[in-house]
């Protein structure tokens, strides 16, 4: 990097990507319960993965028409 520029958000983003992945390369953590084995970063992916599909199931999401529609001419 020539002296005096700063960076660009995708120059930023791209070293932070590979810090990420030096350090979960370099340090992996795996998680035993009986015969059941999972390194902890794949737990936390799967765990996000299963928040997000519970919110979606649970936070309301646009409403049809004729729920809108207050004039009382519901099938």
């Amino acid at each position: 990097m020539a002296r005096g520029r700063q960076p660009t958000a995708r120059g930023r983003a791209e070293v932070e990507m590979v810090r990420a992945a030096a350090v979960m390369a370099a340090s992996p953590h795996v998680v035993h319960w009986g015969w059941f084995r999972i390194e902890l970063a794949n737990l936390l992916i799967i765990l996000a993965m299963v928040v997000v599909f519970v919110i979606a199931m649970v936070v309301p999401f646009g409403r049809s028409a004729w729920a809108r529609d207050d004039s009382g001419d519901r099938p």
